[in-house]
């Protein structure tokens, strides 16, 4: 009875994301013109690639096929311009400053914890002198839940310097 009236209340409500996991591997709390190589010591070499993972929670059972669907998912620099929010703080992006793939590796999804697991690579130049910004990469979901809605807007994408918007 319970789980009758918890999905009667969920049904039409449209799923966020409410918190990124610790189990992340990815050291988004880093500030702007990071160097690739302090992320991992194994972009410390040229043409270097390591994959890293973000861990998402749903705050509803989401569509397994939906969130696994990789083109259901965007990876980007912010271009959000509020005080803060801008990519690199809105300073000219260096030339070594990579450019992540928009599309992650793959994506898995826990029905069971209602966490998506978001593997994304990130790779070092031939000089082995590239830089990122992790603070302002956003991550943005635009699938379902189980009940076919579709993500509030309002909780469909993150970015360490902003949170959950």
């Amino acid at each position: 009875m319970v789980m009758l009236i918890w999905n009667f209340y969920l049904l039409p409500k449209s799923p966020g994301f409410s918190f990124i996991s610790l189990a992340s591997s990815f050291p988004r709390f880093n500030p702007p013109a990071t160097a690739v190589s302090s992320l991992d010591s194994y972009l410390e070499n040229a043409n270097a690639s390591k994959q890293f993972t973000m861990v998402f929670q749903f705050t509803k059972e989401m569509d397994m096929v939906s969130v696994q669907n990789r083109t259901n998912w965007q990876i980007e620099r912010s271009s959000k311009s509020e005080a803060g929010a801008f990519y690199n703080f809105g300073k000219a992006v260096p030339d070594t400053e990579i450019e992540l793939s928009p599309i992650p590796d793959n994506v898995v999804y826990n029905a069971k914890e209602m966490q998506a697991t978001v593997t994304f690579t990130i790779a070092q130049n031939s000089a082995a002198d590239d830089t990122i910004d992790p603070s302002h990469i956003i991550f943005k979901f635009g699938g379902e839940d189980i009940f076919g809605n579709k993500m509030d807007e309002d909780g469909d994408e993150y970015s360490p310097f902003t949170g959950i918007a």
